[in-house]
Order: C-alpha cells, then structure tokens, then sequence
C-alpha cells in the first residue's frame, strides 16, 4: 500500500512539474529586472551588458537595468547577487576574474563562487592587451622587457584589481618572460587607465574593450594583443606570439548568470532573449568592433566551459604563485 501511495505521488509530483514551470515563468518577470556588474561603467562586462538591457526590456516587458558594483575583483557584486532571490530578477554579468579566478585564488570568499549561481549563457571572449602612454619609450615588447630586466620590480603594470584577469595574464607574462614587473591593483581597467594616462603607471594590461578607445584617440600605443591572430580592430597591433611569447594568449570573457536555483525554465528564457540580443547586427557589429568575439550557447555549454576555466587557471595559480593580496 505504501509503495502505491508512493508511486502515485512520485507520479502526480511527475504530472505537476510542467505546470508548475509554465506557472513559473507566466508570472516572470513581474518588475524590472536588474544586472549587476562587477567593475565600473566602461570594461567589457559593463559595455556588454548594456548594449543586451534595451533588446531585453522590449522582449521582456520590463525595465532592465544595469547596477555597477565594483570591488574585490567582482566579489562584491557577486556576493551581492548569491544573496538575492532566486527568481530571475537578479542577474550578473559574470567575468573570468570573479567567476574562474576568484574561486581558486582566494579561500576566504563568503560565499562559494562556483555553486551560488546557476550559468545561463556565455555572451563573448574578450582578449586582452598590454598598452603604454604614446610618449612611453618602449615601442614594442622588446624594449619593454629590456627596461624590466634592467629594472627589476620597479615597472609597475595596472590591472582591473587582484585575481582579475589583467592580473593572471600578467604573472603569466612575467613567468613566461623571466622578467619581474610590479603588480598595480584597480578597481577596473578605468581608473587603472586614468592613471597610466597622467603618468603615474608604466603600462596596464586590459581587455581591448577598454584599450582600443584609448588607442583610436591617440592616448596610447599598444605594445601587444594576447590573441592567436591580430585583430581586425587593431591590425597594427601585433600578437605576442608574433613577439615571441610562446603560447601567450589570454582572453577575458562574459556571461550571464542567474542565483543557484533559479526555475530552468527562467534560465532557458533569459539564454534565449539573451542569445537573440546578442545576435542582433548592431549589437555584434558593436562588440566586434571592440575586439569582442561573441560567443553564445547553451546553460549546459557554459557549465562545460566554465569547468575548463576553473582547471587552467587553478594551474596558472599553481605555477605563477600568485595570491589575491599581492
């Protein structure tokens, strides 16, 4: 008798789950719909993430607004978004550094980088670039590494903040140079930039997002672009594997997530309102434009490929040393 009773409410529980999420997602979203984003207007999370809010809220049929919260390399946004509620009017913008590198950097984070959130899809790669001043000496990596090894632990480079991406890409320089630059933390690539441009800072390595306008205004010179091929953004620019960084490429990238346990049937919406924006010719021509190779997919796909990144950069961590305090 009991296992009757048992099987006719795994059954019934069976029958209601499709109801239950076609309930679920006619009742979302029912107010506007917020995307935080790790660092301050201008990077390329920020830049991504406004260029899908007008496509969504058309779709959507409510305001979609986007919330900058910078600090602690992403952890503060991303705190902040574990401890909303899960039910899809909470987004993030998520990035390599908070989501990939944060998680094997650092151990004291207040809530689990990997498990708190649900990915909903991977919207592009973003390489990254080392830029000086335009009146800095150096005019190619061979100068600059000539001025470090005479000057050993005196070039600083500004990163978007510890456990960034700039911040790996750069002990993955180092390392594979032999050389020894001083790590200038940010609170993303802007204020980073703003410095260098007064003065105050050698070089900064960023995302081409934030590089290129810089270059096209004249501000900087841009000494390499860690991509397999020169970008059709910056064709002047050459790879540093052209400069004989062996193996030296390193892309930044973006994605949308969701708090862990937000309904499926929300996520699959959000990926395919999401992947549809980003599809949009403007919207990618705009993201090409910088340097952004769209990316897309499903939950399922980022999951994957969010897995790989936890794996590569838990190694880079190994062997560089690198510790979130630095």
């Amino acid at each position: 008798m009991r296992i009757k009773t048992h099987r006719r409410a795994v059954l019934l529980g069976a029958l209601a789950a499709p109801a239950l999420a076609t309930r679920a997602l006619a009742a979302w979203p029912d107010r506007s719909i917020r995307i935080v984003i790790p660092y301050p207007p201008g990077g390329a999370s920020d830049t991504t993430a406004r260029l899908i809010t007008e496509p969504l809220s058309r779709v959507l049929g409510q305001s979609v607004v986007v919330d900058n919260r910078p600090g602690a390399n992403g952890a503060i946004a991303l705190e902040n978004v574990a401890t909303s509620a899960n039910d899809g009017h909470t987004l993030l913008m998520g990035n390599l550094g908070p989501n990939a590198i944060n998680p094997v950097l650092k151990t004291n984070l207040p809530f689990d980088a990997v498990r708190s959130f649900d990915p909903i899809v991977l919207a592009n790669k973003v390489p990254i670039a080392l830029m000086v001043r335009s009146d800095h000496p150096a005019r190619d990596m061979a100068q600059l590494v000539a001025m470090a090894k005479a000057r050993p632990g005196q070039i600083g480079y500004g990163s978007a903040g510890n456990g960034s991406a700039s911040h790996l890409a750069g002990e993955m320089l180092k390392a594979t140079l032999g050389i020894d630059l001083l790590h200038v933390p940010y609170r993303g690539d802007a204020p980073a930039i703003t410095d260098m441009l007064s003065g105050a800072l050698p070089c900064v390595l960023s995302t081409t997002v934030s590089v290129l306008p810089q270059l096209r205004a004249g501000r900087v010179r841009v000494l390499g672009v860690a991509s397999a091929q020169r970008l059709g953004s910056m064709p002047d620019v050459p790879t540093f594997l052209e400069q004989g960084v062996a193996g030296y490429e390193v892309s930044s990238w973006n994605g949308l997530f969701a708090p862990a346990g937000t309904p499926r049937p929300v996520i699959s919406r959000v990926n395919l309102e999401a992947t549809r924006a980003l599809r949009i010719p403007e919207v990618t021509r705009r993201l090409e434009d910088v340097g952004a190779a769209p990316a897309m997919g499903t939950p399922e796909e980022f999951a994957t490929f969010l897995r790989a990144e936890l794996d590569r950069w838990a190694e880079v961590v190994r062997v560089s040393g690198a510790r979130a305090d630095d």
